[in-house]
């Protein structure tokens, strides 16, 4: 297999059998199942089933112990992607040799473009999004261009396995959010690059594979990108800028 897709799945049944669907045949499918209350019953893919609710890097970690892939795919559950764009990534991957991690832009529901790359998030951008008014400093933001970029969303993303197992896989020091942009900063690290291609395009259904308490895990997982002094920093800022525009 060329490539190993991997998806965590925790009670997404319902967009995960059409994800699934959408992968083409020549794909290594591994789901990897975080406890939910149904079982995922899909008949072409590998699937591991896990007796607690692992969080999405660690289960991301264990797919990639399992598969046979030179290129790691992640996917959520709440996408489907096309052969074309698979092929495309692909291509584009193996073109560049500073190539680290690729990515598709993300389309949404009726077919709106959702924001999927971003800056490396810091006090300094939050500053200069929040109180200087400079857009995309801080929160996600959309181009037409293709290159190199600091963060994608982890929602689709390729990378080759020997990459990812060398910087340890994802952090499990995150349970949810944030596992992305501490990959890409190894990436960046090692001297290679995340590129983006909005020309490729993956629907994503946004939020669905999150869970009831996404924003609780979202404010932890900030605290231990940022560190408490930093988490609560850029709070106070972005407080204080949304104050200046009201």
């Amino acid at each position: 297999m060329k490539i190993s897709i991997i998806i965590v799945n925790y009670n997404t049944n319902k967009y995960l059998e059409d994800c699934v669907k959408s992968i083409p045949d020549n794909s290594e499918v591994i789901i990897v199942d975080n406890n939910s209350k149904e079982k995922p019953i899909i008949i072409n893919a590998k699937i591991i089933l896990s007796d607690k609710n692992l969080g999405f890097a660690k289960a991301v970690n264990i797919g990639v112990k399992n598969a046979t892939g030179e290129y790691i795919l992640l996917l959520n559950p709440d996408t489907k992607i096309t052969k074309e764009a698979v092929v495309k990534l692909l291509e584009f991957y193996e073109s560049h040799n500073d190539c680290g991690i690729v990515a598709p832009r993300l389309i949404g529901v009726n077919n709106i473009v959702q924001k999927s790359i971003r800056k490396f998030p810091s006090v300094l951008g939050a500053f200069k999004e929040y109180i200087l008014g400079q857009k995309g400093e801080y929160d996600f933001y959309e181009t037409d261009k293709t290159g190199f970029v600091d963060v994608v969303v982890g929602a689709c993303m390729l990378i080759r396995k020997d990459i990812l197992t060398s910087v340890g896989g994802l952090s499990e020091k995150y349970f949810l959010y944030y596992e992305d942009i501490d990959l890409c900063k190894k990436i960046k690290k090692l001297g290679l690059k995340v590129y983006f291609l909005p020309g490729v395009k993956v629907f994503h259904e946004i939020g669905s594979s999150s869970n009831s308490n996404s924003y609780r895990l979202l404010v932890q997982s900030s605290k231990i990108y940022h560190g408490f002094i930093g988490y609560y920093l850029i709070s106070l800022i972005i407080r204080i800028g949304r104050k200046i525009r009201c």
